[in-house]
């Protein structure tokens, strides 16, 4: 069983589905919607370089949520098959 957490296949369904989760709350989508607004305004007063480091920033912690949901995800589907 173990295996199957590791195929890029189950990654990617792991993605599609925490997405899919994810994008029927209207709760996320409302909080996802002011996110976006801010960040336009905010990107706007920035110089050049406050810009890129503000885009790794935001890079990093997208990339860090995707490993998070599906780290989550994987340990649940753990937990049911014991």
């Amino acid at each position: 069983m173990n295996d199957i957490f590791k195929s890029p296949a189950f990654q990617e369904f792991l993605q599609k589905r925490c997405e899919e989760i994810t994008s029927g709350n209207e709760q996320i989508k409302n909080i996802d919607f002011l996110i976006i607004e801010t960040e336009n305004k905010l990107k706007c007063t920035f110089s050049k370089i406050q810009l890129d480091l503000f885009l790794q920033y935001e890079k990093l912690c997208s990339d860090y949520q995707i490993i998070a949901e599906k780290t989550i995800y994987k340990q649940c589907l753990r937990d049911r098959c014991i």
